[in-house]
C-alpha cells in the first residue's frame, strides 16, 4: 500500500483563505517553458463558429476573446522567473484555448494526478447516479445503501447521514485527515485503505458533531459516494464514468487504487491531462450539456455548485468551492491542481503543479492578479 500514500499526499486541502496572497518560490524541475507549447497566437478561431472539443481544443488569441495578451504573457513570464511550482496553465474563454503554457519536463500530454479534484468528478458521477435511478436522491440515508454491510457503532443519527451531507462533508464522523501525514498510521484516509472493508472503516468510525452541522474534510465520505455508484451500477466507478462522462466528452484517463468491490477512490486517484481536465470545467459552464446531449442533468450542476454550507466565508457545493473573490467556482486539489470556472466571464482556467507547503491559493491569486484583470471587453 506504501506506493499508494505516495500519490496521496497531497489531496485536496481546501484552504481557499480569502484575501491577498503572497507569491512564492521553490519549484524545482518545473522552470522552463516547452518551446512550441506556449499559445497566445490563435490557429483555429472561427467568429460565430462554436463547435464543441470533443477531439481537441480548438485555439484563439487573447485578442479575438475580448482578453489582453500582454497581462497573460506577464503572468508566463512571473512562472518562468519565480520557479513557483506550476507546471501548466491552461485558459479557455468562449470555448477557445487563449492561453497555455508548459513547463519542463510538462508538456499538453502529460497526464496528471489531480488528486482532490476527482472529488469533483466523483460528485458528477454521483448526480448521474440519481438521474439513473441508482440513487433515490441527495436526502436518502446513506446506511440504506449498504443494507447488507454489518456496521458496529450505528445509532440514531448515524442512521440520519444523507447522501447530501456525504458531499458536503458535514457527516458528522471523527476524520482528522490533516491532522496527520498520509503515510502516518493514525491518519484515518490511510486506516480506510490498510482495512479490508473500505465502507465499514468509515462507517463505524464515531460522530463527532450531529449530521449537517459541520464542516470537516471527509475524503471517507467520497469514498462512500463512489462504493453507491459502483455497488448500484454493478459496475466499477471507473467503468461508469467511461461509459457516461469521460468517453462522450473524449476523455482519457486513468483511475487508482480501487476496493475489491470496484469502487474506485473517491477523492483521489484520477490522471489526465490538462486539457482533459478543462473539459470538466468546461462541461460545468455549459450547465452538463455537451454537443447536444446533456451528460450531467442541468439541475444538479446548478445544485452541486450552489452553496450548501457556509466555510469561512467559502461557499461548499458538492466537492465544488464557492470562492466570492473570483465569482465563480472551483475543484481544487493539492499540488496546485485546480479547475476554475467563472461562468460570467465565459471562462475555465486550469492549473497543474506541484505542493509548496500549504499554500494551495496560488490558482486563484494568480487569476485574480493576471487572468481576470485580462478581460477587456465581452465577446
Amino acid at each position: 500500500m506504501r506506493g499508494i500514500f505516495k500519490k496521496l499526499t497531497a489531496i485536496l486541502l481546501p484552504v481557499l483563505i480569502t484575501g491577498i496572497a503572497v507569491f512564492t518560490g521553490g519549484c524545482s524541475g518545473a522552470d522552463k517553458p516547452i518551446d512550441g507549447d506556449v499559445n497566445l497566437k490563435g490557429d483555429s478561431y472561427t467568429a460565430n463558429k462554436e463547435y464543441w472539443p470533443t477531439e481537441d481544443w480548438k485555439t484563439s488569441t487573447p485578442e479575438e476573446q475580448g482578453m489582453d495578451s500582454n497581462k497573460l504573457q506577464s503572468m508566463f513570464k512571473f512562472f518562468r522567473d519565480k520557479q513557483n511550482g506550476i507546471h501548466s496553465v491552461l485558459i479557455v474563454r468562449n470555448g477557445y484555448i487563449v492561453g497555455e503554457e508548459y513547463f519542463e519536463p510538462y508538456t499538453k500530454e502529460t497526464a496528471s494526478q489531480i488528486f482532490g479534484c476527482t472529488g469533483s468528478i466523483t460528485s458528477a458521477l454521483a448526480g448521474m447516479a440519481i438521474r439513473d435511478g441508482y440513487i433515490k436522491g441527495t436526502e436518502q440515508k446513506v446506511l440504506e445503501l449498504f443494507p447488507d454491510l454489518s456496521i458496529a457503532n450505528v445509532d440514531s443519527r448515524k442512521r440520519d447521514i444523507t447522501v447530501k451531507q456525504l458531499l458536503t462533508m458535514t457527516s458528522g464522523f471523527e476524520w482528522p485527515e490533516f491532522d496527520y501525514t498520509y503515510d502516518d498510521k493514525q491518519n484515518p484516509l490511510r486506516q480506510m485503505l490498510d482495512s479490508e472493508d473500505w465502507n465499514k472503516s468509515v462507517l463505524e468510525r464515531p460522530l463527532l458533531t450531529d449530521p449537517g452541522k459541520v464542516f470537516n474534510y471527509n475524503s471517507g465520505g467520497m469514498q462512500l459516494i463512489s462504493s453507491i455508484i459502483a455497488n448500484k451500477s454493478g459496475m466499477s466507478t471507473l467503468n461508469y464514468a467511461q461509459e457516461n462522462l469521460f468517453k462522450p466528452l473524449g476523455i482519457k484517463a486513468k483511475w487508482s487504487p480501487k476496493d475489491s468491490k470496484g469502487a474506485n477512490l473517491g477523492n483521489g486517484g484520477i490522471e489526465m491531462t490538462p486539457r482533459d481536465l478543462a473539459k470538466i470545467g468546461y462541461l460545468y459552464l455549459k450547465n452538463g450539456m455537451w454537443d447536444g446531449q446533456e451528460i450531467i442533468p442541468s439541475s444538479w450542476v446548478e445544485e452541486s455548485t450552489s452553496v450548501q454550507y457556509d466555510w469561512n466565508n467559502i461557499g461548499v457545493g458538492y466537492n465544488w468551492w464557492i470562492e466570492p473573490n473570483i465569482k465563480g467556482y472551483c475543484s481544487v486539489g493539492g499540488s496546485n491542481q485546480s479547475v476554475i470556472v467563472m461562468p460570467d466571464l465565459k471562462m475555465v482556467v486550469v492549473f497543474t503543479g506541484e505542493l509548496q507547503g500549504v499554500n494551495f491559493i496560488q490558482p486563484f491569486t494568480f487569476t485574480r492578479n493576471f487572468i481576470i484583470p485580462a478581460v477587456n471587453g465581452a465577446k
